[in-house]
């Protein structure tokens, strides 16, 4: 849960000291992780699985994409 004191709680960046809000993204990225958790997909990949979603099946989709060919 996020506590009082965390440093990631203002929401809004300062375009003087942070021009890209890195802040906002590594908040955002810990809201993530809280609602989900990683799944080893791979040999080295891991993927972030919602806490009701099924990790089998999100791991077969995730495969299924990266192995089709590009098309653009």
């Amino acid at each position: 849960m996020i506590k009082e004191n965390d440093p990631m709680i203002p929401r809004k960046g300062n375009n003087d000291e942070n021009p890209k809000d890195v802040e906002i993204k590594m908040m955002k990225q810990r809201e993530k992780e809280m609602k989900g958790r990683f799944v080893k997909a791979g040999i080295k990949t891991w993927i972030l699985v919602g806490n009701h979603e099924n990790a089998e099946k999100r791991i077969a989709r995730f495969n299924e994409r990266i192995n089709q060919p590009v098309t653009r």
